[in-house]
């Protein structure tokens, strides 16, 4: 289903505050989860007119272009990524 991109972004938002409130690792990893899957929609539902919009190139640049040498995209990847070696028994 997809979803409004004015959704999209403010569900991205949301989930950003709820990260910085996390209160345990399960929390703070299942919102990561959230938070990619909302910028794979968001990837998914954006196309090439949308991104003429101003507001929608912007946040389709703060996700996908590499700030700093990666990409937040990128950096969620990586989070999800090391959490779940974390969770290796050896």
């Amino acid at each position: 289903m997809k979803h409004n991109i004015d959704d999209i972004l403010r569900y991205l938002e949301d989930a950003k505050d709820r990260l910085l409130q996390a209160k345990s690792t399960s929390i703070y990893e299942f919102i990561l989860l959230e938070i990619k899957l909302w910028m794979e929609e968001f990837e998914q539902t954006v196309t090439a007119s949308d991104l003429k919009i101003k507001k929608y190139a912007t946040a389709y640049n703060d996700i996908f272009g590499p700030q700093g040498g990666i990409s937040d995209y990128d950096r969620i990847c990586n989070s999800l990524d090391e959490c779940a070696l974390d969770d290796l028994p050896f």
